[in-house]
């Protein structure tokens, strides 16, 4: 389980595995079939979105995502980043909305309906069946989750692509702006660019992610089974301090 600070040849290891996994496709979907090709897109068109952005985050592996880690910044009371952290499938998908700007940042962006041609960007909502809440006792149901992309991508395309996403991994909020039209929808956090997907053996693949920073994100928790072992050790407090709107650890 990642901690603080970084073995650096155990780091050097991990890039160099996941160049090679980028090298060889890995955000295109990759078998050659019709269902690789509708995986591939929408993951094509979810990185670009994901790569016009910049934020700060107060985490620096997956595992920290927990709902059994909670971050305490300067004297604010301790409380987890996420509203919950879930396997399961995309099995439908609703349209969403699409938004027009009139000088606004994205989130600020007026509703518009999605077919809109102008729209800059949309919005869908993703009905998951829940194999399983990590680090939860509550029931495996259906959720409903918000997930945005840009205007210019197809929305049939993308509804069919994202049924065929197979085992994903989801990082839950409830705060994001951008879905302030329906309270009652989860997002996922960094606006969908932390959206992960589960192989056979429970392996996980960020495929939004730069290699070298999904290998850095997913140090000692590539796995389904090693973010089991991590909520197992129990609730941990992580404390940061907030200087020039950069989150800095502390003892």
């Amino acid at each position: 389980m990642r901690r603080f600070g970084v073995n650096p040849t155990r780091r050097l290891l991990l890039v160099a595995a996941a160049l090679s996994l980028g090298a060889a496709g890995a955000c295109s979907g990759g078998d050659g079939s019709d269902e690789g090709a509708s995986r591939g897109y929408v993951l094509d068109q979810l990185a670009a979105r994901a790569g016009s952005t910049s934020r700060i985050t107060f985490y620096d592996s997956i595992d920290e995502l927990l709902p059994s880690v909670s971050f305490q910044v300067d004297s604010q009371p301790p409380r987890p980043l996420v509203a919950g952290v879930v396997v399961g499938r995309v099995t439908d998908v609703d349209a969403g909305r699409g938004f027009v700007s009139d000088g606004a940042d994205a989130a600020g962006g007026r509703p518009v309906d999605i077919s809109d041609p102008n729209a800059v960007w949309r919005t869908v909502h993703l009905i998951v069946d829940v194999d399983e809440r990590i680090g939860s006792a509550e029931p495996r149901e259906s959720i409903k989750v918000g997930l945005a992309f840009n205007g210019g991508a197809d929305v049939k395309s993308m509804k069919r692509g994202l049924k065929n996403l197979g085992t994903v991994l989801l990082f839950l909020e409830r705060s994001s702006p951008v879905f302030s039209y329906d309270r009652s929808l989860y997002s996922i956090v960094e606006d969908g660019a932390l959206l992960a997907t589960v192989g056979a053996k429970g392996t996980i693949t960020l495929p939004l992610k730069e290699p070298a920073q999904a290998a850095a994100l997913l140090e000692g928790a590539a796995t389904i089974a090693a973010l089991r072992q991590d909520v197992v050790a129990g609730p941990r407090v992580i404390r940061l301090t907030v200087e020039g709107g950069v989150p800095r650890r502390t003892p």
